[in-house]
């Protein structure tokens, strides 16, 4: 017999979505502070002078409580308006 019924989801799942929005939209507030490249902290891989999208969904940092993750994730339907937070 299984744990769950069809079309339910474990509480560890869902945590670890809502982990996830709350990542995207920290990144999306951190990196909307940034005027100088001192302001980038030190966590987030850059190449040259430009942040690259691939970079921020990798970026993980646990003193600022950030995770990375998958481009796939961050596109998913549930983070629609925290990804267009980020982009924008």
């Amino acid at each position: 017999m299984s744990k769950f019924k069809t079309g339910e989801t474990s509480k560890n799942v869902l945590d670890k979505k809502n982990k996830i929005t709350k990542s995207i939209l920290l990144k999306a507030k951190i990196l909307d502070q940034i005027d100088i490249i001192d302001d980038i902290p030190t966590s987030l891989m850059i190449k040259g002078r430009k942040i690259s999208e691939v970079a921020i969904h990798k970026w993980h940092d646990e003193e600022l409580n950030i995770c990375a993750y998958s481009r796939n994730t961050a596109y998913a339907d549930h983070n629609a308006n925290a990804l267009k937070t980020l982009l924008s």
